[in-house]
């Protein structure tokens, strides 16, 4: 909606059909076909039936394959995205906190120990657990495992500190598996010039 409201036309159909231009990717790969056309009735919908606004960048730069594309999300309240996200739910939202162990009743995850800001240990029991982590661009050696031919790059990864792959060693202790792990999207951009004292020109 907001792209139309732009005037502008696209459609995920005419996402997948410039995907494979813009990244390289496989656009018949199930993971890409899933994204592309689904993102729509699956992701933004849902988002914004949650309480999710999105605000559309007309920034000629926020392209991709020469169409405007970049949403930016935030809370409709003006708040955080998360914040929106979790006001409907009848739970308490712990940040700061790094997930390090699951929970087994028997064979089945029942909860997460988790650290806090502070060192201190703490457990949570639930009927359900959501691993929902899929960053690992930190973790070099895997990247580079799953993308041999970036061996010789030497990567510069703005990418958020967290990043670091937990997540899925605890899932690979309990027996997971990797699927389609060489899908890995990498997009190459500027780094802030370190002469310049804040928001600088990217180099």
């Amino acid at each position: 909606p907001e792209q139309a409201a732009a005037g502008i036309e696209d459609s995920p159909e005419a996402l997948l059909a410039d995907w494979e231009g813009v990244t390289g990717g496989d656009p018949d790969d199930p993971w890409v076909r899933a994204y592309t056309l689904g993102q729509v009735d699956e992701v933004y919908e849902w988002l914004t039936s949650q309480g999710v606004a999105f605000r559309f960048s007309t920034d000629e730069r926020d392209t991709f394959a020469g169409v405007s594309r970049y949403l930016f999300p935030y809370g409709a309240d003006g708040g955080s995205v998360v914040e929106a996200l979790v006001r409907g739910l009848s739970a308490d939202l712990i940040l700061e906190a790094k997930v390090d162990a699951l929970l087994l009743d028997g064979e089945e995850v029942a909860g997460v120990r988790y650290r806090d800001s502070h060192g201190q240990y703490h457990y949570v029991q639930a009927d359900a657990t959501v691993m929902a982590t899929g960053g690992f661009l930190r973790q070099l050696e895997r990247v580079r495992a799953h993308r041999p031919e970036l061996e010789e790059v030497d990567l510069a990864l703005a990418c958020t500190p967290g990043a670091d792959g937990n997540g899925h060693e605890l899932l690979l202790a309990m027996g997971a598996t990797w699927d389609n792990p060489s899908a890995i999207s990498l997009f190459l951009h500027g780094t802030f010039d370190p002469r310049i004292v804040g928001e600088g020109d990217e180099l």
